[in-house]
C-alpha cells in the first residue's frame, strides 16, 4: 500500500479547438492536422452537434487516416465527446 510504484507515462493533455460545421471544415482540419506534423502536439478537434458524422466516418475519414498516416499524423475518432484526437505518430 505504501510502497505503490509510480506511473512512468503521463497522460496526453490534447489542447482543444472547435471545428466549424460550414463548407470550410476541411481546410481547417488540414490546417490543424499540419499543424500537429510541425509542432509534434496532440490536439483534440471538437464538432458541432449539427455536423453531419455518420457521412464523414463512412465515407471520408478512412481516405483521410491513411493520408496522413504516411504523414505521421494519427487520427482517432471519439465518439463520446464527438472530437477528433490527432497525435504525431514517433
Amino acid at each position: 500500500m505504501y510502497n505503490q510504484k509510480r506511473k512512468l507515462t503521463k497522460k496526453i493533455k490534447y489542447k482543444t479547438v472547435d471545428l466549424s460545421s460550414d463548407h470550410n471544415c476541411a481546410v481547417e482540419l488540414a490546417h490543424w492536422c499540419d499543424h500537429v506534423k510541425d509542432t509534434k502536439q496532440s490536439i483534440k478537434i471538437k464538432t458541432d452537434r449539427d455536423w453531419d458524422t455518420e457521412t464523414f466516418l463512412a465515407h471520408d475519414f478512412p481516405e483521410w487516416k491513411n493520408i496522413w498516416t504516411k504523414k505521421k499524423v494519427q487520427m482517432k475518432w471519439h465518439r463520446g465527446q464527438r472530437a477528433l484526437l490527432l497525435t504525431y505518430i514517433r
